[in-house]
């Protein structure tokens, strides 16, 4: 099953990217990245994701280097 989420990145490290979305995503859940243009970044995976207010705080891990680049 696919669904789609919009998330806007907030900040980056060695090994992620931390997310902010309107929707909560499981952890474990396998993602596929894509810039606002459609363009595939390609996989992460949900480390965390934490509410915070309306807002949920999403931890991706992503072992590919293209996408820890941004």
């Amino acid at each position: 099953m696919r669904h789609r989420v919009r998330a806007r990145a907030v900040e980056t490290s060695a090994s992620g990217i931390l997310v902010q979305s309107e929707e909560a995503v499981a952890v474990g859940t396998i993602v596929h990245l894509q810039t606002a243009n459609f363009i595939a970044m390609g996989k992460a995976s949900v480390r965390h994701c934490t509410q915070k207010g309306l807002m949920y705080r999403i931890g991706l891990y992503v072992p590919d280097r293209l996408v820890r680049s941004l």
